[in-house]
C-alpha cells in the first residue's frame, strides 16, 4: 500500500509538469529577448522616411529640397527675404479700380511738373455752360507754360466736378498745344453722390499726353440745364522732357 501511494503521487506531478511546460509557446530557434532601440538620425546621416509621420512640439526643420509643394494656406509672420529663380515670371493684376501705381525708374532725373485747375461757372440762365482756364503751377501759383526746348509729359490726371443739381456736365479734361495745333485730353467724369442740391462728379486717369514747348495747359468743363452753377478743380502731374538735341514724335 505504501509504495503504491508514493508512486501515483509522483506519477500526478510528473503530469501536471507537462501540462504545464505544453501550454508554453517554445521559442524560435535563434530569437532574442525584446530591448530598447535607440535610433540617431542626423543631418549628416539620415534616415529615409515614408508615409505620413506625426511631429508635435517646437521642431528646427531645414528644407534642401528644390520644390515644395503647398495645399491650403500658409501663414508668413514677420519679413522674410523673398528671392526668385532666374527667368520667374509674375503676373500683377491691375485695372481701372485698383491700378498698381508705376515710376519711370529710366527718367528719374527729369524734371517733375505739379499743376493746379480750377474753374467757376455762376448760374447765367443759357441752356448750355463752356468755360475754361489755364492750369497754375503749384510751385510758383503762376500761368504754366512749356519752358522753349522742352516738352510736357503729363502722366495723370484727376479732379473733381461740384454742379447745382439742376444740371450737369458732358466734358471735363485738358487742351494741349500739340504740332501748333491745341489737343484735346477728355477725363470721364463719374457721377459720385448728390447732396444739399449738389452733384458731385470725380475722375482719375493715367495717361500719356504731350504737350509742345512754348504752350499752357488749359482746363475746360461743360455742361447743361438753365440755370446750373459749377465748381471744378483739376490737379496734373507729369514731368518735362528735354528735346534741345531733339525729341522722338510720340
Amino acid at each position: 500500500m505504501m509504495n503504491r501511494g508514493r508512486l501515483f503521487v509522483s506519477v500526478s506531478i510528473l503530469s501536471f509538469g507537462a501540462l504545464i511546460a505544453s501550454s508554453v509557446a517554445p521559442r524560435p530557434a535563434g530569437a532574442v529577448a525584446a530591448s530598447l532601440v535607440q535610433v540617431v538620425n542626423t543631418s549628416s546621416s539620415a534616415i529615409p522616411v515614408n508615409g505620413t509621420v506625426e511631429v508635435s512640439g517646437a521642431v528646427n526643420t531645414n528644407i534642401t529640397n528644390s520644390t515644395l509643394p503647398v495645399n491650403g494656406t500658409v501663414t508668413i509672420t514677420g519679413t522674410p527675404s523673398v528671392s526668385l529663380n532666374q527667368g520667374s515670371t509674375i503676373t500683377v493684376s491691375n485695372d481701372k479700380t485698383q491700378s498698381v501705381p508705376t515710376k519711370d525708374v529710366e527718367n528719374g532725373t527729369l524734371n517733375a511738373v505739379s499743376l493746379s485747375c480750377s474753374n467757376l461757372v455762376k448760374a447765367t440762365g443759357s441752356p448750355t455752360f463752356s468755360t475754361q482756364s489755364a492750369c497754375v503751377d503749384t510751385t510758383t501759383m503762376n500761368p504754366f507754360i512749356t519752358p522753349q526746348g522742352m516738352r510736357l509729359v503729363i502722366d495723370h490726371v484727376s479732379g473733381v466736378v461740384e454742379v447745382s443739381s439742376s444740371g450737369g456736365i458732358s466734358d471735363a479734361g485738358l487742351l494741349l498745344n500739340r504740332g501748333g495745333n491745341t489737343q484735346g485730353l477728355y477725363a470721364a467724369a463719374i457721377q459720385q453722390s448728390t447732396l444739399f442740391g449738389v452733384t458731385h462728379y470725380a475722375f482719375s486717369i493715367r495717361v500719356h499726353a504731350v504737350g509742345d514747348s512754348g504752350g499752357q495747359v488749359v482746363f475746360f468743363i461743360d455742361g447743361s440745364s438753365p440755370n446750373a452753377a459749377a465748381n471744378a478743380t483739376a490737379y496734373v502731374e507729369g514731368h518735362l522732357v528735354d528735346c534741345s538735341a531733339g525729341c522722338a514724335a510720340n
